[in-house]
């Protein structure tokens, strides 16, 4: 893919990503891209100290007052104390809707695609994590087949797409796609667009609605992207591999305006065409899925 991506500043800057027939938002490589560590105390460190001080139990949550009167304070160092695995800072974010009100931080080490797409990302699990382009269909093909080799089992993903009319819409899939023939359920999963294309403004950001259930259907190798019964569907469908459908309202917010659809004024929301479709997720190795019995489970070690 060429690079031909250019931001400039002021009120009427605009970043152009589209070349011909392609999405060319800037692809830069970092060479000494490093993984940025969370600061302050992670909760393991916070019980030992609890443990360490003899503090009281005003200073525990439910978990670990529980866990420290069956077992012990010496329990509450180990980070699965009892097996009661804790949530996490971010995996606890993830329990609420999407936030639509405020932006995350740039990362130091962004490629410059990544920076334009960072502030979509807070409050999420993504929201300071190195990330990478894992699937672009100009290289890697416009089949489902291409997405799901890319993308599956590496958890959360922000995909973004470029429509003929010069929109750039996506969404953000909180528990990422596994090719299992799941459906993906959370609350915290959204809708984006620049429906003009000018990246120099915010974006229009749409939750999830209606709870948490289908954020995202027919997660299948052979199936493409689905962001609810309705939302915003790409099936990458032989012979269709570029249509893109929009339905806001049902599983996802409607535009400030009360539109029903993310693509640019005109674009038919029952069939435009896609000039571009990337995903984006963290950096690091995906996740291994075996079947215990009927079910799929993520291996342990």
């Amino acid at each position: 893919m060429s690079a031909h991506s250019t931001v400039a500043s002021g009120a009427a800057a605009r970043c152009t990503i589209r070349a011909g027939s392609r999405l060319c938002v800037h692809q830069t490589s970092a060479k000494h891209r490093q993984r940025r560590q969370s600061v302050g105390h992670s909760g393991s460190h916070r019980r030992a100290v609890v443990a360490a001080a003899g503090g009281g139990d005003q200073d525990l949550d439910l978990v670990e007052r529980f866990v420290g009167r069956l077992f012990g304070r010496q329990a509450l160092e180990d980070p699965t104390p009892g097996g009661l695995k804790r949530l996490s800072d971010d995996a606890a974010k993830e329990l609420y809707p999407a936030v639509t009100d405020v932006w995350a931080e740039p990362v130091e080490g962004d490629a410059e695609d990544v920076a334009v797409l960072r502030p979509l990302l807070a409050q999420t699990q993504l929201e300071s994590v190195p990330l990478r382009m894992a699937y672009d269909a100009d290289r890697d093909g416009w089949t489902a087949a291409a997405f799901h080799g890319r993308v599956d089992t590496f958890g959360a993903a922000l995909v973004l797409a470029q429509t003929e009319g010069g929109a750039l819409v996506g969404g953000y899939n909180a528990r990422g796609w596994s090719g299992i023939g799941e459906d993906r359920d959370s609350p915290a999963s959204f809708l984006f667009a620049w429906r003009d294309g000018d990246f120099s403004k915010r974006p229009v950001k749409l939750p999830k609605v209606g709870g948490p259930s289908q954020a995202v259907i027919r997660d299948g190798e052979g199936l493409g992207i689905f962001f609810g019964p309705d939302g915003l569907h790409i099936p990458l469908a032989p012979g269709s591999e570029r249509t893109a459908k929009c339905k806001l309202g049902p599983y996802y917010a409607r535009m400030p305006d009360g539109g029903k659809s993310l693509f640019a004024p005109g674009e038919n929301a029952r069939g435009t065409q896609l000039v571009g479709l990337r995903a984006y997720v963290a950096e690091g190795a995906g996740e291994q899925w075996e079947l215990d019995g009927i079910v799929w489970r993520t291996k342990t070690g």
